[in-house]
């Protein structure tokens, strides 16, 4: 029998997004109204936000200086 947890992505609330990332509220706040929106599940009047759409919006915009 499958582990039912394995298609399951881990949720972070707001105050988890901040301290994982080390980010302001107003950055979050950012991220969430960009082009692209940082999509999230509202449950109640709780936001949640996947790790793995956290992780995608950062390799999204990753970048590497050029020297």
């Amino acid at each position: 029998m499958k582990n039912q947890n394995e298609n399951v992505n881990p949720l972070l609330d707001v105050k988890g997004v901040l301290e994982h990332f080390s980010i302001s509220r107003s950055t979050l706040y950012r991220w969430s109204k960009r082009e692209n929106k940082l999509p999230y599940v509202k449950i109640g009047r709780r936001k949640y936000y996947t790790v793995k759409d956290l992780n995608n919006l950062i390799e999204d915009n990753y970048t590497t200086p050029l020297y």
